[in-house]
């Protein structure tokens, strides 16, 4: 990852939107690497704008998040932007997920499984 604190990138996928409709989907973010108090630099995190703007959701686990035209993330799953100063509740009824910015979004970050990655493939394929 690099020095900057943020870094433009896009996501697309088939996931469930605001609309609930079949289309492919692309999201345009500013990407840190962490959030808050999860410091692992094997995580990239994100944070829409505004509610209602486009998201990754439920189904694009998985999707590549693309920054200066390279695959640097894949997606994993959402958590609630409180989430370094409140435990989530019991209930879980926290309103959070698509199209909330009161979410952090993570991705796994590819770089530090490359090695992983290129000894396994040749093996199987």
């Amino acid at each position: 990852w690099p020095s900057v604190e943020r870094r433009d990138c896009t996501l697309a996928g088939f996931g469930r939107n605001m609309d609930n409709d079949t289309r492919l989907h692309f999201s345009a973010f500013y990407v840190t690497q962490g959030c808050d108090c999860i410091k692992d630099k094997g995580i990239i995190c994100t944070k829409i704008v505004k509610d209602g703007d486009d998201s990754p959701c439920f189904g694009d686990a998985g999707s590549v998040l693309v920054c200066d035209n390279k695959g640097v993330a894949v997606t994993s799953h959402a958590i609630s932007a409180t989430y370094c100063d409140n435990p989530p509740p019991e209930d879980g009824n926290t309103v959070m997920g698509c199209g909330r910015k009161n979410t952090y979004f993570l991705f796994s970050y590819i770089n530090p499984h490359l090695q992983w990655y290129h000894d396994l493939v040749p093996k199987h394929y």
